[in-house]
């Protein structure tokens, strides 16, 4: 999924909730809740990575694709409509490659998270969130040439990868929209098995600069997480209105 697609995805969560908003103004929170929710997500985390590429490129490497498979999972309460917990996901990457160089990337990040509960009906919850936390992106770069199956090769010449990575403070900026699609969906209550979308977008706060061995490269092309994201999320739990 291209960086166009998340945004296009995340401009219709916008305009869909919207509506849910102005259609459900009557609805709009008026009485306090108590519950918890727990969810397992999968989804694509885009990064801003063209700098990065253009040196690849101009250096006769492989470009890397601008984005990954993120899958993780998270956990919140909700105390008189505030939401506080915590997510996390691993983001898988991609291998890319030609005749003399092979480029894997990977990452992960995690979130403490804040966030208020907007909009709910008996089958419905909508949650604006404020992620704080970290994370890294880590890129391995092989030269394809200096590849050995003998140790003692190895061993005389073991600088045939380097790995380098970015990353730092975060700050992420999300919608999730829950619905209660089975069991108890009641005015004054709710819960059961929960299917939902989370999108946002990641601001990377500390500056873009890769390191290699916990060394910053000088010149380095600015490049780092920051970018849009959605998710699918699959999970369970159940508010109750506060008596």
């Amino acid at each position: 999924m291209k960086r166009g697609a998340i945004t296009t995805t995340l401009i219709l969560l916008i305009v869909i909730i919207n509506h849910s908003l102005v259609k459900g103004q009557d609805k709009q929170i008026s009485n306090k809740y108590l519950g918890g929710f727990g969810y397992f997500m999968v989804g694509h985390k885009s990064f801003d990575l063209q700098k990065m590429n253009d040196a690849f490129k101009a250096n006769a490497y492989p470009e890397i694709n601008n984005g990954s498979v993120s899958i993780g999972g998270g956990g919140h309460y909700l105390i008189n409509n505030w939401l506080i917990g915590g997510e996390g996901a691993g983001l898988l990457g991609n291998t890319v490659e030609n005749n003399n160089y092979r480029l894997v990337h990977a990452g992960g990040y995690g979130f403490f998270n804040l966030g208020y509960l907007a909009l709910r009906t008996p089958s419905f919850m909508l949650y604006q969130v404020l992620g704080i936390g970290g994370g890294n992106l880590t890129v391995y770069i092989k030269d394809k040439n200096l590849l050995t199956n003998s140790f003692d090769d190895l061993l005389e010449n073991p600088g045939r990868e380097s790995i380098i990575a970015t990353g730092g403070f975060l700050l992420n900026f999300s919608i999730m929209a829950n619905y209660f699609i089975s069991g108890n969906r009641k005015e004054n209550n709710s819960s059961g098995f929960i299917l939902g979308i989370k999108g946002g977008y990641v601001l990377n706060t500390t500056g873009n600069n890769w390191q290699l061995s916990g060394q910053t490269l000088k010149d380095s092309p600015a490049a780092g997480m920051s970018g849009p994201y959605v998710s699918i999320v699959l999970g369970g739990g159940g508010i109750a209105k506060n008596k």
